[in-house]
């Protein structure tokens, strides 16, 4: 870039937002009139504030008494976290990674345990 002969620049003034976080992108969506930020046809939220819902817009979803929350579901995986831990979402993967090649690695030595009961197990050593 320092070398290049065809750049130009242009000074300008204009309002800037990165939108890698739940919380930014949150900031540029209308809501409703109870503080809510809704993406998906389907969703019907009853005493619910301050929250941002990201459904497919085929999936029918209600939700009842949700306030301060994020809710995704994307493909398999639904993610439901308040807002004040947005921060810790990334620690918060990192343990679930973990804590599934765990689930993996007992399930190869065929104990006789559930994967649920192991992802428990794990879960709550990560959680103390």
């Amino acid at each position: 870039m320092e070398h290049a002969k065809n750049v130009s620049v242009v000074l300008s003034d204009f309002d800037w937002s990165d939108l890698g976080t739940w919380g930014s992108l949150n900031e540029h969506l209308k809501k409703d009139e109870n503080n809510n930020a809704i993406i998906g046809e389907n969703v019907f939220l009853i005493d619910s504030e301050n929250c941002l819902i990201n459904m497919p817009d085929n999936k029918l979803v209600l939700i009842d008494g949700l306030k301060d929350y994020i809710v995704v579901e994307s493909n398999n995986m639904l993610m439901i976290l308040k807002n004040s831990n947005e921060q810790d979402l990334k620690k918060y993967l990192d343990n679930l990674k973990n804590a599934m090649q765990l689930i993996d690695e007992q399930l190869k030595v065929e104990l006789p345990i559930h994967k649920q009961d192991i992802f428990l197990q794990i879960f709550f050593l990560y959680n103390r």
